[in-house]
């Protein structure tokens, strides 16, 4: 199994525009990342990151083109939208992965 992490960040630790505005999920990279969740067939994201890009951007995760699309989180009872998996650590989220017989795992956050 490999695992691929997939981390944009600026100097300053947080994502900015050219201007140093925050913006969270730059569009030059939407596109980019879309392929590459389709060409790995999943994407994992923390819980953090699954409600601020679906709660600030009219396109967000759904838009992805991947088997699965898993949001770890350790809250006990958090109840996943329809195609999306909960996982309650990263290593139950690569394990998902891997019973799907996927040989990557691709890791954003």
């Amino acid at each position: 199994m490999k695992t691929i992490i997939d981390m944009h960040i600026s100097l300053n630790g947080m994502i900015t525009d050219a201007n140093g505005g925050e913006d969270w999920l730059p569009h030059e990279g939407w596109d980019e990342f879309k392929l590459q969740a389709a060409k790995y067939g999943n994407v994992i994201m923390g819980r953090n990151t699954y409600e601020t890009v679906t709660s600030e951007y009219e396109e967000n995760f759904d838009a992805v083109d991947a088997e699965l699309k898993i949001i770890v989180t350790s809250q006990l009872d958090y109840a996943a939208p329809d195609g999306y998996t909960v996982a309650h650590s990263p290593d139950e989220a690569i394990k998902v992965v891997e019973e799907a017989s996927i040989d990557v795992a691709y890791v954003i956050g």
